[in-house]
């Protein structure tokens, strides 16, 4: 696996800084740019796709971590919309 050195040194102080879900959503775009890497510019062979399909493994448990600790913005608008709407119906009610 290539990695850029200064993207490596960036991602080394990114996870220095101690935040979890920084670090995290950082090794998710270093991983998912050396997926798209991987995929255009290596010759198709057994190696590459070992590789390839191990950090796709790895992106989907990275990305899992990541919606646990609450760092995905999309769903937390759709649960204020659902809390707000709920809020709206139990003010109709009583």
């Amino acid at each position: 696996m290539s990695v850029d050195p200064s993207k490596s040194a960036e991602l080394v102080e990114i996870v220095s800084r101690g935040d979890r879900l920084t670090a995290l959503q950082a090794a998710r775009d270093a991983l998912a740019v050396e997926m798209a890497r991987l995929q255009t510019h290596s010759l198709a062979n057994e190696a590459a796709g070992r590789d390839f399909a191990v950090m796709t493994k790895e992106l989907s448990r990275i990305m899992a971590e990541i919606d646990e600790i609450g760092g995905v913005t999309e769903s937390d608008s759709v649960d204020e919309l659902t809390q707000r709407r709920s809020q709206r119906r139990k003010a109709q009610e009583g």
